[in-house]
Order: C-alpha cells, then sequence, then structure tokens
C-alpha cells in the first residue's frame, strides 16, 4: 500500500465513474450536536437485536458459556481484543473527516455486544476483577511506551493513523490493547469497590440520560451570558457550573421526573 492508503476508497469511488463520495457519508443519520451518540446508540441496539436475541437462545447461551469458561482462564477476559483489533483493522483506514464513521460504528456496536456478554455470565466479572491490574499495566505500557516508540522514534502519525503504512495494523492491534486494557481496568474498580446502591446511586441512574440531553443546552445558555463578563477563565467556567449545574436537575425535576409521557421520551 502506498502512504497515502487512506485516500483508497475516494479513488475507487473516482475509478468506478462517480462523483467523489465520501463513504463515511453512507452512515444513516446527519450531525446533530452532543446528540449524535444517541443516534449511533439507536441504530447500534436496532441492527444488534437480532444477535441479542440469538444469545437467549439455547445455542447462544452455549456459545457465552463457553467464552465465560475461557475468560476464567488466566488472561482470559483479554480474548475480547481480537474482535476489536480485526474491527481496527478492517475499517481504520477509511478516510476519517468526522468522528461518526463506518470504523466508529462498528467499533462501538463490539463493545455494545461485549457488553451484553459480560452482564450474561458472573465468571466474567469474576475475571475482570481478577485481571484489573494486568489491564493498568496494559494500558499504561502499550499508551506511553509503545505509543512513545510509534510517536517519537518510526514516525507515526498517531492521531490519524497515517504514516508508514507497514506500521497500519501494528498500530491498530496496538490501540485495541491499551483501550481494552483500560476498560478491564476500570470495571473491575467498579465491581470491587462500587458494587452497591443507596438513594443518591438511584436517582442519578435515572437522571442521567436527561442531564445529558440537557446538559449542552443550558450550558451554552448561560456560558453566552457569562463568557463576556470581565473576569478569569477559571471564574468563568466556576459560574458556568454553579448556574448549570441546578438548572438542568430543576429541569429534571419539573418537566420529566414526574410526568410518565415526559420519562419515556428521554429513555
Amino acid at each position: 500500500l502506498p502512504s497515502d492508503y487512506r485516500n483508497l476508497p475516494r479513488d475507487i469511488f473516482n475509478l468506478l465513474g462517480h462523483n467523489y463520495a465520501d463513504p463515511v457519508q453512507l452512515l444513516p443519520y446527519t450531525f446533530s450536536g452532543h446528540l449524535w451518540f444517541i443516534q449511533m446508540l439507536f441504530i447500534i441496539s436496532v441492527l444488534s437485536l437480532p444477535l441479542l436475541l440469538y444469545f437467549r437462545s439455547e445455542p447462544g447461551q452455549q456459545i457465552i458459556r463457553r467464552l465465560a469458561d475461557w475468560s476464567s482462564r488466566p488472561g482470559g477476559i483479554f480474548l475480547f481484543l481480537i474482535p476489536l483489533a480485526i474491527v481496527r483493522i478492517c475499517f481504520r483506514w477509511l478516510p476519517e473527516n468526522t468522528d461518526r464513521t463506518w470504523a466508529d460504528f462498528f467499533w462501538y456496536t463490539i463493545f455494545f455486544v461485549i457488553g451484553y456478554i459480560l452482564a450474561a455470565d458472573n465468571r466474567f466479572t469474576d475475571s475482570i476483577k481478577r485481571s484489573g491490574w494486568t489491564g493498568l499495566a496494559l494500558w499504561i505500557f502499550f499508551f506511553w511506551v509503545i505509543g512513545a516508540l510509534f510517536t517519537f522514534v518510526l514516525d507515526f502519525d498517531t492521531g490519524s493513523g497515517q504514516g508508514v503504512w507497514w506500521l497500519y495494523i501494528p498500530w491498530q492491534i496496538n490501540c485495541s490493547i491499551f483501550i481494552w486494557g483500560a476498560v478491564v481496568f476500570l470495571l473491575s474498580m467498579g465491581a470491587k469497590y462500587l458494587n452497591f446502591t443507596n438513594g443518591l446511586l438511584s436517582y442519578s441512574n435515572e437522571a442521567v440520560l436527561p442531564f445529558f440531553l440537557f446538559h449542552q443546552t443550558i450550558i451554552l445558555i448561560v456560558g453566552w451570558f457569562v463568557i463576556p463578563l470581565a473576569m478569569g477563565n477559571f471564574m468563568k467556567w466556576l459560574m458556568i457550573l454553579i448556574v448549570s449545574f441546578p438548572l438542568i436537575l430543576i429541569l429534571y425535576e419539573v418537566l420529566v421526573r414526574h410526568i410518565g409521557f415526559m420519562r419515556f421520551l428521554f429513555g
């Protein structure tokens, strides 16, 4: 592959006689500010539903039990690196002019399905607890040490994934390792130290999606009035925080929490 291998999709479209059409644009949704995540998650949920229903069947349960058996072995939880690395290798070479590409779509889909699988058998949780510190070590080593090697020694653009073409696959594998290592470590900490509930957590669990839907709009409105004020940036940030946070909670309490129809609309 040449050094500009990421232009191959454009070249293929041009060779076929089409005007340039970035494959990224084939994704079935449009930009919607911070709510792009909700659209992508909805599409992932719908398209993954047949697979998730299959996992509930007896053949699907057998697959989950087999995966849980493998994960119960030392380091077995890191087998989930394989589908993650495959997705990055297969799709990260496509042009990326947004943060909502086909590569992102399949990457998030794999995490979504893995999350469903992990919740289906307690042995996954036990394996994650045992592997937490290993995950942290992988996270640190492959992000900082190997990442520095790619950046400063091999002159590979780790931000865009461009550079010496033969480093593309090793870099995508490296990314999969440190990202999954981070996930395993954080999940292990949560499973060990946050495995409880109380009134505040129950309230927050219901409020989290409405809070997400409200937060950017309220922050921008408050910031519109605060940013022109004659004060330092830290004080502006603090004022926006102090004003926005209670406003968002008030909107949730008044418009969402106690109204059945609004609770449905806000998830």
